[in-house]
């Protein structure tokens, strides 16, 4: 009777149930799924998906508000039977999980004529080197451009082949524009940020840390400057304003590139965790089937519970963003440390597989 306990037939296979994964592509048949996903109510919008139809906004409302995360995790499940995960770049970094190091602000501005102190920081980073590695400067002056010799952001990239400057979000560098240029026209001011945007692409800065606005997102493609766009959850808007957005953003991405996009969590602070994460993943699950031409999909430690990122491979997210290669990054990111965050890669059944790249970066097979 023991014996027979431990073996089950699944999908016409035999399975032994003491390692059985129900997610396991091995072990479910493509016909069993789509008989759970009947069974469920929502085969007419697994079969628009398994075309790779775009959703209807009906569709789409339909999902978040009527649908579970089980059923939704069987139909990003879908999708990535009709997908092929192919290595693609997320910040000019081929990886599932991106190293990064924030620089002390008293490194920030040096010029050439402050070597010792330069030194000092290259000693710093030989200890966190690793082709890949990004580098936050978060708080970068213009003034840095205009001093003789090579700048700070110069030089590390010359001394350290194949680390990425990051330079602050862009709502960061618009805020603090307006706080210096207070008294400035609109139009003043956004030539100053223009310049500004500029001054960072040729000091090397090909990538902001994060944009939360679709027109500042399309002022960055412009310009050839690379960033994650943020999307903000908030509790309290109606979730035809969330659908709108999805819309507009997969409009804007088939006109320019968008490597990738993460949840911010926003105004579901104020209710408690279990349905904040759950919302969020909720609304995880529907976008990556909505944004279906986007690299990308990231749940962040910042914002969100490691059982929460470990959820989230079901639910179409492929990104775990940054994680800290010390202490104090991690404090000054809210992250969580690098290598805590690829133990959540395992080898488990469902979990994207992984190989070594050319420069030692994780990518997706």
């Amino acid at each position: 009777m023991g014996n027979v306990a431990r073996m089950g037939i699944m999908g016409g296979k035999p399975v032994n149930l003491a390692s059985f994964d129900p997610y396991d592509r091995n072990v479910l048949s493509e016909d069993l799924l789509w008989r759970t996903l009947e069974r469920a109510g929502v085969k007419l919008i697994a079969e628009h998906i398994s075309r790779g139809d775009t959703l209807t906004e009906g569709e789409i409302e339909h999902l978040l508000r009527h649908v579970e995360l089980p059923v939704l995790m069987k139909l990003t499940e879908l999708a990535h039977f009709r997908a092929e995960m192919t290595p693609q770049k997320l910040n000019n970094h081929t990886s599932a999980l991106i190293p990064i190091y924030v620089v002390s602000n008293r490194y920030s501005h040096l010029s050439g004529s402050k070597e010792l102190q330069t030194e000092d920081l290259y000693a710093e980073l030989e200890k966190y080197y690793q082709p890949g590695l990004h580098l936050y400067f978060g708080d970068i002056r213009i003034e840095s451009f205009s001093d003789e010799g090579q700048s700070i952001y110069a030089k590390v990239k010359e001394r350290f082949p194949g680390v990425i400057p990051v330079a602050p979000s862009f709502e960061s560098i618009q805020r603090k524009l307006q706080t210096r240029y207070e008294n400035e026209s609109e139009e003043e001011l956004l030539r100053k940020l223009l310049g500004f945007l500029e001054e960072l692409k040729n000091e090397g800065f090909d990538t902001l840390h994060s944009v939360s606005s679709l027109d500042a997102f399309q002022l960055l493609c412009d310009r050839g400057i690379s960033s994650v766009y943020r999307y903000t959850l908030d509790a309290d808007a109606p979730i035809e304003e969330h659908i709108h957005h999805l819309f507009k953003l997969k409009n804007l991405v088939t006109k320019n590139v968008l490597c990738g996009w993460e949840i911010s969590p926003g105004g579901l602070k104020k209710r408690n965790k279990v349905f904040l994460e759950s919302d969020a993943l909720r609304f995880l699950a529907v976008g990556c089937l909505t944004l279906r031409n986007v690299d990308w999909h990231i749940l962040s430690s910042q914002f969100f519970s490691v059982e929460a990122l470990q959820l989230s491979w079901r639910l179409g997210a492929n990104c775990l963003g940054y994680g800290a290669v010390d202490e104090n990054t991690a404090r000054v990111l809210g992250i969580e440390m690098f290598q805590t965050l690829e133990s959540l890669f395992g080898s488990d059944a469902g979990t994207p597989s992984r190989t070594s790249s050319p420069d030692g970066s994780l990518v997706f097979q």
